[in-house]
């Protein structure tokens, strides 16, 4: 049986281990350990929550980067597409005119 600690704030405490309870600044050993393990517990689940928190997101954002690439490939194709009709209509238009220039003389 672990005799009760009592406890000073400190980082070299902490560092061993030592704990200040609110109730009466003594923790006894086995209680100590119980509630250290049980912290560690409770963080290693956050941190996993944590984590697999942080997978969700970048698997969306990752999906969502691959989304909007396909998108704007079809943009640029869209707008490349544009481009040659609107320089087939310039052309034709050209020639249309050209061809009524010539025949008014």
């Amino acid at each position: 049986m672990r005799l009760p600690v009592i406890c000073i704030r400190s980082v070299s405490d902490r560092s061993k281990g030592l704990h200040l309870t609110p109730e009466n600044g003594i923790k006894s050993g086995k209680f100590q350990d119980e509630a250290y393990y049980e912290r560690r517990r409770r963080n290693n689940d956050a941190a996993k929550r944590s984590r697999d928190a942080r997978r969700i997101k970048e698997e969306a954002i990752a999906a969502r980067a691959a989304q909007l690439e396909r998108e704007n490939g079809q943009l640029r194709a869209q707008v490349k597409l544009s481009f040659l009709i609107s320089n087939t209509l310039d052309k034709e238009v050209e020639a249309a005119e050209g061809s009524s220039l010539t025949t008014n003389y």
